[in-house]
């Protein structure tokens, strides 16, 4: 006991500086989804611990501000809204949209970039279409609870045009490549990384709509986002902002007017929307959604069957050919069922969709419709497995 006592003195003088800067620097937790990628907020190619981009940046300047340290919190884009309302960070930055919904559930913080809706489409296709009246009848695509999607909506109504929801802004555009869409609407930050990253497609003049990405904090923290809006206008009068958005090659004359306003003591722009926000209860939005639910379960059931009986035929054949095929297609058999097995079922959705683009475009249901399958036969594999031992226990 008296070696310990010395030891354990040694150790708490060797933490108590770390201890010490650990009470003189709280933390800023901010949310951010790094799969969103850049310029936005991605893992850093030269050291995957740390996150790069120019949302990354804005946290460190907020951060810089209160006197805090920022710390980096990953969460899925379509959960940052449920998260900042819970407190699970202290603000949320991933090029996030202002919207009157989330304004009236959130604390959301002054605009500090405005952006602008476009639509790209392929090069071969552009004189064709250039605006969404151009696309009535088409397939075009954007990601959903964004304002580009309502843009859709509202375009779906008056020129017929076929919105296609995505939960990523990759797969927009690689499908707008190989002719599964006709055309995407994004905001312009996004287009312009989707054109370089396919040289086929190309962005349009025309305005469609503006937007303003914006901070999100829990309703109860009001007063930490106005001391944020402080520090966002301090930086868009200092120049520190612009320098920003410049390093990340994103600044241009789009953003003066709105910092000009902003410095000024002008209110924050409205949110740009197509409608305005009304008040459903549960049990509207039930009603509302029913018939999608409907549907939705109607395909479940369809595509249950369907491939059930597709696996039942395929797994007869596969075990015809592993009893009584010759040696070599035995083997074939076996290694093809140990690949399909050993392989999660969410990796050959995508090689199926995605992967085999290029050479065939399965439509999505087929896609569905095999992947199931597989699924269908293993659920089949294990409840006679269970059988079995039923029977060997009795």
């Amino acid at each position: 006991m008296r070696v310990l006592r010395p030891a354990l003195a040694i150790v708490l003088l060797l933490l108590a500086p770390s201890l010490v800067s650990a009470q003189q620097a709280p933390e800023l937790r901010w949310g951010g989804d790094a799969e969103g990628g850049a310029p936005f907020v991605e893992a850093d190619p030269s050291d995957p611990t740390k996150v790069v981009g120019f949302d990354v940046e804005i946290a460190q300047l907020l951060a810089q501000g209160l006197g805090r340290m920022p710390r980096f919190v990953q969460v899925g884009f379509t959960s940052l809204d449920a998260a900042a309302a819970r407190g699970d960070f202290d603000i949320g930055l991933s090029g996030i949209e202002d919207s009157a919904a989330r304004r009236a559930r959130l604390a959301v913080t002054i605009p500090y970039y405005q952006f602008r809706e476009i639509l790209t489409v392929r090069a071969a296709d552009g004189a064709r279409y250039r605006t969404l009246a151009d696309l009535a009848g088409r397939r075009v695509a954007t990601l959903g609870a964004t304002l580009a999607y309502d843009l859709l909506l509202e375009a779906q109504a008056k020129h017929g045009v076929v919105p296609v929801t995505y939960e990523d802004d990759v797969h927009p555009y690689s499908d707008l490549a190989i002719g599964r869409v006709d055309a995407v609407l994004l905001d312009e930050v996004l287009a312009e990384r989707g054109v370089r990253r396919n040289p086929g497609l190309m962005n349009q003049l025309a305005l469609i709509g503006v937007g303003h990405y914006v901070g999100i904090l829990s309703a109860g923290n009001a007063a930490l986002r106005d001391r944020m809006n402080d520090i966002l206008r301090q930086a868009m009068a200092d120049g520190r902002l612009e320098a920003i958005f410049r390093k990340w090659r994103l600044w241009n004359d789009d953003q003066p007017a709105m910092y000009a306003r902003l410095t000024a003591g002008s209110a924050p722009p409205e949110p740009a929307s197509t409608s305005a926000p009304t008040a459903t209860s549960s049990w509207d939005a039930a009603v509302r959604y029913l018939p999608a639910l409907l549907k939705a379960a109607g395909i479940t059931v369809v595509l249950s069957v369907l491939s059930m009986a597709l696996a039942i035929a395929l797994g007869a054949a596969l075990a015809t050919g592993r009893v009584y095929g010759p040696r070599p297609v035995e083997i074939a058999l076996t290694a093809w069922v140990e690949l399909i097995r050993g392989t999660p079922l969410l990796l050959q959705l995508f090689v199926l969709y995605f992967g085999l683009a290029a050479v065939v475009q399965l439509p999505a249901f087929l896609a569905a419709l095999v992947g199931r399958c597989r699924r269908s036969h293993e659920d089949s594999l294990k409840r006679r497995a269970r059988s079995a031992s039923a029977r060997c226990r009795r």
